[in-house]
């Protein structure tokens, strides 16, 4: 028998349902063995009574049959004790097993029938892997007595792949560090290095790799790449990011991540804010469309009490953004689960589920009723909740923009353009319409800077392109996380407030005045798009130079230096009469004549070298027509610079779906500089 010669085959279903068998050598298995052993096992008592839970035929079990080489000796848990939390304890208790194996959701049932309980003769280690642990889990173990450890990996890497010790119960759960002998790669789309705090597909590599699926060549061939130093590395479809720690956070699979109303949704992170209100023991969430109905997001919960799905609603509301948010709440006594203790996610697709969870009607205000017939008629889909999303039903700004010209028709009211990115929910669009009727001023009226979304920590300074209004913007407020603070720069003409600034020094002197008297905060980063993105970088010089912030980073989204002026007086006419229908806009005349100041504003001007550093995203139509002149950013900051292209056009870029992924930096780097509690997504 040789190393590399096969030890063992274990089909695999992967994310297709295809059943594959996985290949692994002699080779794999003891590298897999001893860094196992490192990591936990060998602080096991000599000759140790260690209970072997996973079915034999799964390889999760093969990290405690190991042990029998160590002179310990195995319980084999039966399938009856395995599905009778308060008969597995007794089970592990009697036989005085020294370490158990376990998924989270099953360790969460076993810690209900009383696993850690003081009074009881519990394991001395736990090892928990298959899927993430809940906060709740997590914080329990980490006061407990036990020894727990959370580990992943897949079987196309013989069973474990990183590790991370249950021993601090401020931490958030990660997948730690690597096993001793691996080594972890978290790649781009492109397949580049993602930095830190940037997801990424998480690749594995070292003496653990499979050797591939058992006649499946092309599939072998697919999944497991060849990597630098001639190895081999297998590339599992998970998502993670490192952190700053050097730990490693996993987001999920990347096929969890699922598209609904153009939406990119990341259904762990929906089912975590879930898993954290109290009441809620457990959760999960599935895009369903029952009887031929548009797909619509479910969410299945097991509860403690009655009230518990108005909280989880409120909590979601909260925390989420409200395409996020399911439409329909669903109460089970248990979540399905598979025989090897997963959630069974395909069971909870099941046919004449309940309606989603609405309103009463007799509830509803007339202008919610009036409100919601608009919608309807313009997003050809019913409006079932108070609570439910403009955009995430559909909408986008152009038809926001005919929406808002709507309601000033029927009811007499001129919504803003800030308006958008506040009131996109039924109720509270419905609000702010009342509350114009009643003649209540806005506060921000005739203010260059708007606020556009409420927050802590570092706020999001957005620069209106082309136009002067912050409309365009809307699909990208969507996608940033609730409690991120967002601040809009529109310009005097659309805000009604003065002239057109005459050149690039007045505008950067008015701007500035004008946003740093607004926000109070020591840190911002900068955003802007197209004639948005020169003037965030001359706003970055400006501020620099008066000494007041600091910049954190600049984003500009498909604009460069020396780009030839695009629009001719035709093209300027159609562009201004088009911006005229906004609700927040002036006459067509006023507008072009905006527009025609606005474009020649930069056309000599040259940017100062600033210290934050700069990030560029062009749009690929964009610069193959020669509209925006690709431009060597970097020389113009002392901090690097990064630049990335999304396969779309110069408006498409603002626009989902193309938005999603052109914000995938922005989202990071928020995320870095903003501190974690109340975000989405944060475990």
């Amino acid at each position: 028998m040789r190393a590399r010669d096969v030890a063992y085959a274990v089909f695999t279903s992967g994310s297709t349902g295809e059943p594959r068998p996985v290949a692994v050598s002699h080779h794999s298995l003891a590298a897999f063995g001893a860094a196992m052993d490192r990591l936990v096992f060998s602080a096991l008592p000599a000759s140790s009574v260690v209970a072997v839970n996973a079915p034999l035929h799964f390889d999760a079990s093969l990290q405690n049959i190991c042990l029998l080489g160590a002179g310990h000796s195995l319980l084999v848990v039966d399938e009856e004790s395995r599905t009778d939390p308060e008969r597995f304890v007794a089970l592990l208790e009697e036989h005085r097993a020294a370490a158990v194996d376990c998924t989270p959701t099953h360790a969460e049932a076993l810690v209900a029938a009383g696993l850690l309980d003081e009074t009881r003769s519990a394991p001395g280690f736990l090892v928990l892997g298959g899927e993430a642990v809940p906060d709740r889990l997590w914080w329990a173990l980490a006061k407990s007595r036990l020894s727990a450890v959370n580990v992943y990996g897949p079987t196309e890497f013989t069973v474990n792949a990183t590790a991370r010790p249950i021993d601090d119960d401020r931490s958030v759960p990660t997948i730690g560090r690597p096993l001793a002998g691996c080594r972890v790669d978290i790649l781009d789309p492109s397949g580049r290095p993602a930095p830190p705090g940037f997801p990424g597909e998480i690749h594995l590599s070292g003496p653990q790799t499979a050797l591939g699926y058992t006649g499946h060549p092309g599939r072998t061939a697919e999944r497991f790449r060849p990597a630098p130093g001639g190895m081999r590395r297998y590339a599992t479809g998970d998502l993670g990011r490192w952190r700053a720690d050097g730990e490693i956070e996993f987001l999920g699979r990347a096929d969890r991540q699922v598209k609904l109303h153009g939406y990119r949704l990341e259904l762990d992170e929906i089912e975590a804010v879930l898993r954290s209100t109290p009441g809620v023991r457990d959760a999960a969430v599935a895009v369903l469309g029952p009887d031929g109905a548009a797909p619509h997001l479910a969410a299945f919960l097991v509860t403690d009490g009655d009230g518990v799905t108005d909280r989880a609603r409120e909590r979601m509301l909260d925390r989420l953004p409200g395409y996020a948010v399911p439409a329909a709440l669903h109460v089970r006594e248990s979540l399905p689960v598979t025989a090897s203790g997963k959630l069974d996610r395909r069971a909870l697709a099941v046919p004449s589920l309940p309606d989603p969870v609405r309103r009463e009607e007799s509830r509803r205000t007339p202008t919610e009723e009036s409100l919601a017939a608009l919608w309807e008629e313009l997003l050809r889909t019913p409006v079932e909740t108070a609570d439910a999303d403009f955009f995430a039903l559909g909408g986008n700004s152009l038809v926001f923009a005919t929406l808002l010209r709507d309601i000033s028709r029927r009811h007499g009211v001129r919504l803003s353009a800030h308006t958008a990115f506040r009131a996109r929910t039924l109720t509270a669009m419905a609000a702010a319409v009342d509350a114009l009727r009643r003649r209540t001023p806005s506060e921000s009226e005739g203010s260059l800077v708007v606020p556009l979304a409420a927050g802590d920590g570092v706020p999001l300074i957005c620069f209106h392109p082309l136009g002067g209004s912050l409309l365009g913007y809307a699909p990208l407020a969507g996608l940033l996380p609730p409690g991120q603070a967002v601040w809009g720069v529109r310009s005097p003409g659309i805000a009604g407030a003065d002239a057109e600034p005459a050149d690039v020094d007045e505008l950067v002197r008015r701007y500035a005045d004008a946003l740093l008297t607004a926000v109070d905060a020591p840190e911002l980063a900068l955003f802007g798009w197209s004639l948005g993105g020169l003037i965030a970088v001359a706003m970055a010089a400006e501020i620099e130079r008066r000494g007041a912030r600091r910049v954190r980073f600049v984003e500009l989204w498909d604009c460069g230096l020396g780009t030839a002026d695009a629009y001719t007086d035709r093209q300027l006419t159609e562009l201004a009469r088009e911006a005229a229908g906004a609700a927040d806009a002036p006459s067509e005349d006023r507008m072009k004549q905006i527009m025609a100041t606005q474009t020649g504003l930069f056309r000599t001007w040259s940017p100062v070298t600033v210290r934050a550093p700069l990030h560029v995203v062009y749009a690929g139509q964009s610069l193959r027509q020669g509209l925006v002149t690709r431009t060597a950013w970097g020389d113009f900051t002392t901090a690097g610079s990064s630049e990335s292209v999304v396969e779309t056009d110069h408006h498409g870029l603002v626009a989902l779906p193309a938005v999603s992924e052109a914000a995938t930096g922005l989202l990071g780097r928020l995320n870095a500089i903003t501190p974690s509690h109340g975000r989405k997504g944060e475990r």
